[in-house]
């Protein structure tokens, strides 16, 4: 049987500020931005910064699911998979930045 992984794929917009940084930020993960001098900088700073807000993500969904009763904390029992699923960036550039990059 074929046990596939399905990648999620998030989406970075990038500018460029006037001293010529490029700057990514993810809409849909809070907090989740990086800026580079170049593109290709800029990609891996934006995979790194995406996994750790993913993985903050994750803790965050963890802790909502404990309760407190009676002075006693319970958890679901069920074990979870602390791996990140893999996901792909699709970045929009803006088509002013694309010759420049």
């Amino acid at each position: 049987m074929n046990h596939s992984i399905k990648q999620r794929v998030i989406v970075a917009d990038v500018k460029r500020d006037e001293d010529g940084f490029l700057h990514a930020r993810v809409k849909e993960l809070p907090h989740c931005h990086t800026q580079a001098k170049d593109f290709n900088t800029l990609i891996t700073r934006l995979g790194e910064v995406i996994h750790l807000c993913l993985e903050i993500q994750k803790e965050e969904a963890d802790e909502r699911e404990k309760a407190i009763v009676k002075g006693h904390i319970a958890t679901k029992s069920r074990t979870r998979n602390t791996a990140i699923a893999p996901f792909t960036i699709d970045v929009n550039i803006p088509s002013e930045l694309t010759l420049n990059l």
